[in-house]
């Protein structure tokens, strides 16, 4: 705008570090990242790290199973990995805002590599269709962030630009559809499991009824059988 005041994106009326911008952030924006970014997140992981002899026990797993079911017993700790992750993104996205735009891809494209060498390293899932989907994620992320860095410079002609993007929604269309693929097919396996477990439930508990009554006879008929005798 001519000087150097920066200003909010939601409302360029607002000047940013303004007196009333600094005390919104103090009060409300810190406190909020360090609770919900920092402090909850390290509590879960250490409650998590005290009791990790007993993941498997009922109490615990009811309270903090979603944090740790799915990864293998090594990588309960995963999920702050991930949160880690995603706040780096933001960050870079957020507060990386007044540097060059070329500067910040790389910063971000340098991030998520990071983020997908130990993905490829240690491969925590429990299911490794999990491990490739999210590898590929991750890569696809790499890739869109790389393309985006030619369209930043302005250098590209027409039909490069044209290319560039084709590239880029196949990309991300084969991620979708690989998504869509492991979705339906856990959804077929988690139904196929639910109908068996009912059919088997049916014909065994009606077996297991059967048998009842018969004993129930036999036990009548032996002591009509004994009352005559007497």
């Amino acid at each position: 705008l001519g000087h150097q005041d920066t200003y909010l994106v939601a409302d360029l009326s607002r000047t940013c570090w303004s007196s009333q911008h600094l005390t919104w952030s103090l009060l409300v924006a810190l406190p909020g990242i360090l609770v919900w970014g920092v402090l909850t997140p390290l509590i879960a992981i250490v409650v998590l790290h005290r009791n990790k002899e007993h993941l498997d026990k009922g109490t615990l797993k009811a309270k903090f199973g979603f944090l740790y079911q799915g990864y293998q017993r090594q990588y309960y700790f995963w999920e702050l990995i991930i949160l880690v992750r995603k706040l780096g993104v933001i960050t870079i996205v957020v507060f990386l805002v007044v540097i060059e735009r070329r500067k910040q891809a790389l910063i971000c494209l340098t991030f998520l590599f990071v983020t997908y060498v130990l993905q490829k390293s240690h491969q925590p899932y429990v299911r490794e269709d999990l491990n490739l989907l999210e590898s590929k994620s991750l890569l696809v992320g790499l890739v869109t962030i790389y393309c985006g860095l030619y369209f930043v410079s302005d250098e590209l002609s027409e039909t490069s630009q044209l290319v560039l993007f084709l590239t880029l929604i196949s990309l991300n269309g084969y991620f979708f559809s690989h998504w869509i693929a492991i979705f339906v097919k856990r959804l077929i396996v988690a139904w196929r499991n639910h109908h068996f477990r009912c059919w088997d439930k049916c014909l065994y508990g009606s077996q297991t009824k059967t048998q009842g009554f018969n004993s129930l006879v036999s036990s009548d008929r032996k002591r009509i059988s004994i009352g005559t005798r007497k």
